[in-house]
């Protein structure tokens, strides 16, 4: 609660009001109280209590209040028009920058499963050659001989050397991009 002496903010915009004198040469001191914002004045006495007393005890003037309240009314929605305004602009740039990163992220998704799918079919591929190989190896005793030992009265059954020979011709159908020189 204020003191009687102290001052009540303005009763129109709540700003501090401060406590003004004026000395006429034909009257006596008038003392009057006026807001420092609004500049609205009130309290006219002949004494800074007086003065003081009839500010702090006026009603506002409701035509002044309700002009005063639809000045920040106005302001404040003008605020928050702009605030509005500036929330959906950065909302629609932090979309647009999202967009964007999915975007290389499907592009790198996409890149990565086509190397995955080269890869496995290489993979297919290598896995071939290495049981070709590895018969190869378990024929090599048979190579080494040179011999050919088919039986013509069989005919189907390849001897081993002409089986790894078989081989080597089915790595190199598997292996086109080395060629021997």
């Amino acid at each position: 609660m204020a003191k009687s002496n102290e001052l009540k903010a303005c009763p129109f915009c709540g700003a501090k009001a401060e406590l003004l004198e004026t000395i006429d040469g034909y009257a006596d001191e008038i003392v009057f109280i006026s807001c420092t914002s609004c500049k609205t004045t009130g309290g006219q006495s002949d004494s800074h209590a007086g003065a003081t007393e009839l500010w702090n005890t006026r009603q506002p003037d409701l035509e002044v209040e309700q002009d005063s309240l639809e000045i920040q009314n106005e302001s404040l929605e003008s605020e928050i028009a702009y605030l509005e305004n500036e929330t959906i602009n950065q909302l629609k740039a932090k979309r647009e920058q999202a967009e964007v990163k999915i975007e290389k992220l499907i592009t790198g998704i996409d890149k990565v499963n086509n190397v995955g799918v080269a890869l496995r079919r290489e993979n297919v591929r290598l896995k071939g050659v290495l049981e070709k190989i590895k018969t190869l190896h378990n024929l090599l005793p048979f190579i080494a001989k040179g011999v050919c030992r088919c039986d013509p009265d069989v005919g189907a059954v390849p001897c081993e050397s002409c089986a790894a020979n078989e081989i080597l011709k089915e790595i190199e159908a598997l292996n086109p991009e080395q060629k021997e020189e």
